[in-house]
C-alpha cells in the first residue's frame, strides 16, 4: 500500500495472519495503528510513520512567529519524574526542519532554537522565522500498539515524532530492523516473549526501550544511542530499563552516548544473560543490575561510562543482587568506579527469596583504570562475609600507579569500604591469581 491509502483500513482488510507491505513514503498518522493477530507489517526502505503534522500558517507578532489552532494535548505518564527539566513532562513537541526545538515554559524565555506553547490559547510561538522551513507539531501519541494482538512482526519502519511511544508489543512479537527516533517518551515497550533484533533506537526523549514482566525477551544486534535527550530524571530514563523479566538475553548490542544507563535490569529479573555487547560513553552506568537474581555477564566491552561525580557512574554497578557472574569482559576508562557492588536492605522477593548481594564471582576480566576503583563504595558490611561468597579471581588490571589504592574492601582493622593497594587486595583473598601492570 502507499501513503494515499488508509493504513489502518488496509491492516483491517488484510485480516489476521496476513502480510502487509508498506511502500516508501511518509505516513502521517492521526491515530495509533493496531495490527491484527499474527500479521506481518513489512515496511520498504523509506517508509516513515510520522506522528506530526506541518504547521503552515504563521503570523508575525511582537517580534515572534505565532501559529494558532494548535489543539493537541497529551498528559504525562503516571509516575513520570522530569527532574532537572520540568519541560520534559510537556509532551507536545515542535520540529524545525526535522530537528526538535527546545520547549520553554515561559514566553519570556523564547529565543532561537526554542518554542513556547500556550496550551490554554492553542497557540505556538517561535523566535525563528519559519519562512522556507518545515515546522511540524506532534499530534499523535503512539505509532503502533499491540492492543492485545499477538505474534505480530514489525520490520523495516522508520518511526518518528510521536508524543509518547514508538511501538508497544505483546506476546510473540518480533520487532526487527526498524529505526525509532524523536519520540517524546519511550521508543519501544517490550512485553511477553518479544524479540527485538537489528533496530536503531536513538534520540528518544526518555527511554530507548522499556521491558516489563517479559519472559525470554531477546535483544540482539540493536543500537541504542543519545536517548533521554530531554533529560528526564535518571530514575526511569536512559537507553534501556527491564523489570520483572525471566530468561532475558541481551547480545550483540551497542549502547552508547545515552543520558543515563546503557542497560538497566531493575527489580526481580532472573536468569539473565548479557553477552557480547558494547556499552560506551553512557553518562551513568554501562550496565546496572539492581535487586535481581542469577545474571551472567560475559564477553562485553565497558568503555568510558559514567562521570567523575561521586556515585556518578561505573562500567558495571551491582546492587543487592544474588548470583551474578561477570567474566571475560573488558573494562576501560570508566568513571567514577570501574566495577562496584553494594548490598542494602531491599526486602525479600516472593518468587526468589531474600534480595542480597551474594554469590558474586568476577573472574577472567581485563580492567584498565584511569580513576576510581573496583569494589564496594558503601552499603551493608555483610558483602564481606565468607558465606556471601563474593570473590574476584584471575582478573588482569592495568593502573597508572602500581602502588595506588585501586580496590575498595574491608580493612584488616575492621574499617569498612577501605581503599586497598594490590597487596592488601590479595591479602583479603581477592585476585590472588590475578595480574597487575601499569597503563601509563
Amino acid at each position: 500500500m502507499s501513503p494515499d491509502e488508509g493504513l489502518q483500513r488496509a491492516l483491517d482488510a488484510a485480516g489476521d495472519n496476513s502480510v502487509v507491505c508498506v511502500t516508501a513514503g511518509r505516513y502521517r498518522l492521526t491515530s495509533t495503528l493496531e495490527p491484527r493477530w499474527g500479521s506481518t507489517l513489512h515496511f520498504e526502505r523509506g517508509a516513515i510513520l510520522d506522528g506530526s503534522r506541518p504547521i503552515a500558517q504563521w503570523t508575525r507578532s511582537d517580534g515572534q512567529w505565532v501559529a494558532t489552532g494548535q489543539r493537541q494535548s497529551f498528559a504525562a505518564s503516571e509516575g513520570t519524574r522530569c527532574g532537572p527539566n520540568p519541560a520534559a513532562c510537556e509532551y507536545e513537541d515542535v520540529f524545525f526542519d526535522g530537528r526538535p526545538l527546545v520547549r520553554v515554559l515561559d514566553r519570556g524565555q523564547l529565543r532561537s532554537g526554542r518554542f513556547y506553547f500556550d496550551e490554554s490559547a492553542d497557540t505556538i510561538y517561535l523566535a525563528d522565522d519559519p519562512t522556507g522551513h518545515q515546522v511540524e507539531a506532534t499530534v499523535t501519541d503512539t505509532a503502533i500498539d499491540a492492543g492485545g494482538a499477538r505474534n505480530v512482526t514489525v520490520r523495516g519502519a522508520t518511526i518518528e515524532k510521536f508524543a509518547k511511544d514508538g511501538v508497544i508489543t505483546s506476546e510473540g512479537w518480533v520487532v526487527a530492523n526498524n529505526e525509532i527516533r524523536y519520540v517524546h517518551s519511550t521508543g519501544l515497550r517490550a512485553y511477553g516473549t518479544t524479540r527485538v533484533t537489528g533496530n536503531t533506537i536513538h534520540h528518544t526523549g526518555n527511554l530507548g526501550i522499556l521491558g516489563d514482566d517479559g519472559t525470554r525477551l531477546v535483544f540482539d544486534g540493536n543500537e541504542l544511542a543519545h536517548n533521554n535527550y530531554l533529560n528526564f530524571d535518571l530514575w526511569h530514563a536512559g537507553a534501556t530499563k527491564i523489570t520483572g523479566s525471566v530468561g532475558t538475553i541481551v547480545r550483540n548490542n551497542w549502547s552508547h552516548h545515552n543520558t543515563g544507563d546503557g542497560w538497566w535490569f531493575d527489580w526481580d529479573n532472573s536468569d539473565t544473560v548479557v553477552n557480547n555487547n558494547r556499552f560506551e560513553d553512557n553518562t551513568r552506568y554501562g550496565l546496572f543490575i539492581e535487586a535481581s537474581f542469577d545474571t551472567e555477564i560475559r564477553n562485553n566491552d565497558f568503555i568510558n561510562n559514567g562521570t567523575s561525580t561521586k556515585w556518578g557512574g561505573a562500567g558495571v554497578w551491582i546492587t543487592t543482587s544474588k548470583n551474578t557472574e561477570i567474566h571475560n569482559n573488558t573494562f576501560d576508562g570508566n568513571r567514577y568506579s570501574t566495577l562496584a557492588f553494594v548490598s542494602t536492605d531491599r526486602g525479600s522477593s516472593q518468587r526468589y527469596g531474600q534480595r542480597e548481594t551474594t554469590g558474586l564471582h568476577v573472574h577472567d576480566n581485563t580492567f584498565s583504570l584511569d580513576e576510581g576503583f573496583v569494589g564496594v563504595p558503601f552499603g551493608d558490611t555483610d558483602v564481606y562475609a565468607s558465606d556471601a561468597r563474593n570473590r574476584f579471581t584471575n582478573n588482569d588490571y592495568a593502573v597508572p600507579d602500581r602502588d595506588g589504592t585501586w580496590w575498595q574492601w574491608t580493612s584488616p582493622d575492621g574499617n569498612d569500604h577501605t581503599a586497598h593497594t594490590w597487596a592488601q587486595w590479595n591479602r583479603a583473598g581477592q585476585d590472588t591469581n590475578g595480574s597487575l601492570s601499569t597503563n601509563s
